[in-house]
């Protein structure tokens, strides 16, 4: 795979990460993430179960789950963007921040794996692959007399 095609693989897998961020959050407010039945018992009586209406994230937590998933777009966006800067210029600081970024991602990502980790696992993966697939830019070189 030439340098183009990896470029362009790299910022195809970087957006799609943003992208997946951005449907998390969505997806806070609109997607069934709790049900179950339920079951009452009265002495005397017949135990009656029935199954409870489905509820969103954000409908059980509130804001505060809200905030924690904008919290990731902004992460994942950040890294996206330094990866890009990286590419287009060649910028070693703008890669030890998307390095930074990714493996903060990965982190919460752990740590959260029993609530809402699962689901920002993809977008780092899929950062960690555009960052593999990023190639590298030469920084250009100022011209001669400039910077003395």
């Amino acid at each position: 795979m030439d340098g183009r095609t990896r470029g362009w693989f790299a910022f195809g897998l970087g957006a799609g990460a943003v992208v997946w961020a951005l449907a998390l959050v969505l997806g806070a407010f609109l997607v069934p993430a709790y049900g179950g039945d339920s079951c009452e018992a009265a002495p005397g009586s017949p135990t009656v179960c029935g199954s409870l209406p489905s509820q969103t994230l954000f409908a059980v937590n509130g804001w505060w789950v809200v905030e924690l998933l904008l919290g990731v777009v902004a992460v994942t966006a950040l890294a996206f963007c330094a990866l890009h800067v990286y590419c287009a210029t060649g910028a070693r600081r703008a890669h030890s921040a998307a390095v930074w970024l990714i493996a903060l991602l990965a982190v919460f990502s752990i740590v959260s794996g029993f609530s809402i980790g699962l689901y920002v696992v993809p977008a780092a993966l899929l950062l960690f692959a555009s960052a593999t697939l990023t190639p590298e830019r030469a920084p250009r070189e100022s011209s001669p007399g400039a910077g003395r």
